[in-house]
This record gives C-alpha cells, structure tokens and sequence, in this order.
C-alpha cells in the first residue's frame, strides 16, 4: 500500500481528508501517515477520518516529510501556497498529486 501526507485541512482539504483518502485506505490503494496544515486548529479534522494521532499532525511540511516515509504527498492548499509545498515534496524526492495546477 503506498503511503502519503495529505497536506491541507481548509475547504477541499477537508472534503480530502473525510470523503477520498479514507476511500482510498479501503480499497487498499493508500494510507494516509500524516496531515499538515498551518492552522492547528484544523488538525482534528484529520483525526478521526485517516486515524492520525496528534503527533502525525503537523504545521510544516518540510517537518512532516522528514519524520515520515511516503510515496507521495497529496496538495489541498490555495494556489498561492503551491510552490512552497510542491518544493519541499521534490525536495524529499516523492511524487505529488495536486488538487489544483501548480
């Protein structure tokens, strides 16, 4: 099973985290190891659908990636913080699904 970083809990992120990666988990297809967002207070929103611990929420993805092995991380962020997030995954050398272009 390959393993990600969802990256972003606001609007889609959440659609993500509660509808298509724990679908994903069911099928066998992935599993979601950590979440990442900037706003803490939108970590609980990744809890209970992927089975995350608080300590596999993160604020910095560059954190995140470096305390985890995955195969790839999945972008729900708004397309002015893209860059950043997509560097830090080639950076890491995983592959990146993208809600929106870059």
């Amino acid at each position: 099973m390959l393993r990600c970083i969802h990256v972003g809990l606001g609007g889609f992120g959440t659609y993500w985290a509660r509808e298509v990666l724990p679908h994903l988990r069911e099928i066998g297809a992935a599993e979601t190891v950590a979440a990442v967002d900037i706003d803490r207070s939108r970590h609980v929103v990744a809890r209970e659908p992927l089975g995350l611990d608080a300590d596999r929420c993160y604020v910095d993805v560059k954190e995140a990636l470096a305390r985890h092995e995955v195969d790839f991380v999945t972008v729900v962020v708004p397309p002015a913080h893209h860059e950043a997030v997509v560097d830090a995954a080639v950076e890491a050398g995983v592959h990146i699904l993208s809600e929106k272009p870059i």
